[in-house]
């Protein structure tokens, strides 16, 4: 079994262009030098390519119809999985470039969770800003409950925690259960403070 570590990256980005450039460094500088070779960059950026070269890493260059703006993460796994003739029993450790705030002790808490419960996935779940109870699906000018419910008070509301992929660990052979957005009921969580995941300028401020 051998542990990898993914970066997934896409040169197109609405929000902040080329933002996995400006990212790039706030994570490649948390990974120990030692890991170098059990890490994989997959991308359509060939700056990032070259930057994963020069550090000793695996450079994957993602063909188009695996970084469009459709492309989900599940499909690039699976691309990732075929491209370096991954094992069932290997494992991957997903590192989005977004989170330019993670450390690597995260990194080290979610592994030993997933050792110690012996699962086959994890990701993390922090608290949710907006209790679906309190969501709507808008319908013009009326709305739609997302939750049908008869709970008047807040303290009544089940908890609830929001998904992020702010890292993820996965054995090789188990992705295919997964779905789209790598997660099915048998995936666990570590839960976490909110994190920033950077979407748009105001986020990299």
């Amino acid at each position: 079994m051998t542990r990898y570590y993914l970066i997934p990256a896409r040169l197109g980005s609405k929000g902040v262009p080329k933002k996995n450039r400006l990212l790039f460094e706030a994570t490649a500088e948390t990974i120990p030098a030692e890991l170098a070779s059990q890490v994989i960059m997959a991308t359509d950026d060939g700056v990032l390519l070259q930057k994963a070269m020069d550090r000793g890493w695996h450079a994957i260059p993602r063909p188009p119809e695996n970084t469009s703006d459709t492309s989900q993460p599940k499909e690039y796994m699976e691309f990732v999985i075929d491209a370096m003739h991954l094992e069932e029993e290997d494992e991957i450790v997903l590192l989005y470039l977004t989170y330019p705030d993670r450390e690597w002790w995260h990194v080290e808490e979610v592994i030993r969770f997933y050792e110690e419960k012996n699962a086959t996935s994890v990701l993390c779940a922090q608290p949710a800003l907006t209790h679906p109870f309190k969501c709507i699906y808008p319908e013009g000018d009326y709305g739609k409950p997302v939750i049908v419910h008869e709970e008047h008070r807040r303290q009544d509301y089940p908890p609830v925690l929001e998904i992020v992929h702010f890292v993820g660990v996965f054995k090789v052979g188990a992705i295919p259960t997964l779905g789209p957005n790598l997660y099915n009921d048998e995936t666990m969580y570590v839960p976490i403070l909110r994190v920033r995941d950077v979407d748009n300028l105001e986020d990299l401020d």
